[in-house]
C-alpha cells in the first residue's frame, strides 16, 4: 500500500481534438484525480481549444506548431516534474524537445500502433505517410522512453524499452454517474453497443449479422454511430449516434447486457480492456467480451461471457451463447465492489503510481 504522501511530481500530457472523445478525457482525470488522492503531485497539460476548470488542469491553446511545442515545453519545464506521463501514437512533434530533455518519459499503451497504422496506409495518401513517418521516428522513440505502461500484455510486447508494466485500464466504479436499473429495464432482451464509426475492428457488421440472427428476441442499442454506417440495417437495431454518457445513460440503464468490439482479430489482437467495458461494468451491466479482457485473465465472474470472435461470423452456437446470456442475465447488476476488484481506479492506479517511483527513484 502507498504511503498518503508522495515525493513524486508527474505531468500528464493530452492533446483533444475531437471534444465528442469525452470518455478518453474523462479516464485521464479519473487518474490524475486518483495519483492525487495517492500522494501524487500531479497536474494535466491539455492542449485544447476549450476552456476548462479544472484545478488541477492547465490548458494550452493550440498554436502553429513551433510556438504550441514552445508553450507546451515551457509550461512543463515551469512545473518540473519527475515523470512526464503521456499517450502512446505516432511520436508528435510535441514530444521531440520533452523526448529530448531529462525528463523521464513514460508512455501509456493503448493500441498496437504499428498494426493501425498498417491498416491505413493503402486507405489514404495520409494514411501512407503516416505510415512512413513512423517507420522512420519509432526507434527514436521508443528508445527516449524511461519505461512504457501496457494495458494488456499482449500490447506489452509491442515496444523496445525494457522497463515495461502491465496494467489495464481502470475506472471510477463508486462514482460513476449511471446504473442499470430494473425499475427501467426495456421489457425485451437488450443489448448496448457504444462504437466509433469508421473503425473496422469494432465490427458493427458483425453486429448486424447477430442482430440478424436473433431477430424477435434481442434488441440492439448503437450509441456512437448512424444507421448509415450499414447498408442494410436489421430491424432490431437502434441507432442513436453519438451522445455524451449523461444522454445515453437512460438508453443504457434500459439494457440486459453490454457488448464489447467484435472484431478485434482485424488488428491482429486476442486481448483487450476497452474503457466502454469498463462503462458498462461501473454501471452495473454484465458483459458480453468478443475477446480476452486483460481484467478477467485470471479469474472470469458469471456475469461475463467470452465468445469467439476470430472471424468475420459468429457460428451458430455463438449466437445461441449470446440469447441465452442475456435472458439469464436481464435482472442482474452487478454490485459495485465486486466489480471495483477488477477495474477499479484505486486498485490498479496504485500500482501504476508504484510503477512510476520506482522509475523516478522517489518514494
Amino acid at each position: 500500500m502507498l504511503d498518503e504522501e508522495s515525493n513524486l511530481k508527474v505531468a500528464y500530457l493530452l492533446v483533444l481534438k475531437n471534444t465528442q472523445y469525452h470518455s478518453v478525457y474523462d479516464k485521464v482525470i479519473a487518474q490524475l484525480e486518483t495519483w492525487r488522492a495517492l500522494g501524487v503531485d500531479a497536474k494535466l497539460f491539455l492542449v485544447t481549444p476549450e476552456a476548462n476548470e479544472h484545478p488541477h488542469v492547465e490548458v494550452i491553446a493550440p498554436d502553429s506548431t513551433i510556438k504550441l511545442i514552445r508553450k507546451l515545453k515551457h509550461a512543463v519545464d515551469c512545473f518540473n516534474p519527475d515523470i512526464v506521463y503521456h499517450r502512446m501514437w505516432v511520436l508528435s512533434p510535441l514530444l521531440v524537445p520533452l523526448l529530448l530533455s531529462d525528463y523521464k518519459m513514460l508512455a501509456e499503451i493503448n493500441t498496437d500502433t504499428d498494426m493501425e497504422i498498417s491498416l491505413e496506409k493503402s486507405r489514404s495518401i495520409k494514411g501512407f505517410a503516416t505510415y512512413i513517418y513512423n517507420a522512420l521516428t519509432k526507434a527514436f522513440y521508443q528508445r527516449r522512453l524511461a519505461g512504457a505502461v501496457s494495458v494488456t500484455k499482449e500490447l506489452s510486447g509491442s515496444v523496445s524499452t525494457q522497463q515495461v508494466a502491465v496494467i489495464p485500464n481502470s475506472i471510477a466504479v463508486e462514482g460513476f454517474n449511471y446504473r442499470k436499473s430494473v425499475d427501467k429495464l426495456d421489457s425485451k432482451l437488450s443489448v448496448l453497443f457504444v462504437g466509433t464509426p469508421g473503425l473496422m475492428w469494432h465490427g458493427i457488421d458483425i453486429l448486424n449479422q447477430l442482430a440478424r440472427e436473433t431477430k424477435g428476441r434481442l434488441e440492439f442499442h448503437v450509441v456512437g454511430m448512424e444507421q448509415s454506417v450499414l447498408s442494410e440495417p436489421s430491424e432490431n437495431i437502434h441507432f442513436y449516434g453519438y451522445l455524451p454518457v449523461e444522454q445515453y445513460a437512460a438508453i443504457a440503464q434500459s439494457c440486459s447486457v453490454g457488448l464489447g468490439t467484435l472484431a478485434l482479430h482485424r488488428k491482429g489482437m486476442k486481448e483487450a480492456c476497452p474503457l466502454k467495458v469498463r462503462e458498462y461494468l461501473a454501471a452495473g451491466l454484465p458483459v458480453i467480451l468478443p475477446y480476452e479482457e486483460t481484467a478477467f485473465l485470471e479469474h472470469k465472474p458469471d456475469w461475463v461471457l467470452e465468445i469467439d470472435s476470430s472471424k468475420d461470423r459468429l457460428d451458430k452456437e455463438t449466437v445461441e451463447k449470446v440469447v441465452e446470456f442475456t435472458n439469464l442475465m436481464h435482472n442482474v447488476i452487478i454490485d459495485r465492489q465486486e466489480a471495483a476488484q477488477y477495474i477499479g481506479n484505486v486498485q490498479l492506479e496504485s500500482k501504476r503510481v508504484e510503477f512510476m517511483q520506482a522509475l523516478a527513484g522517489v518514494k
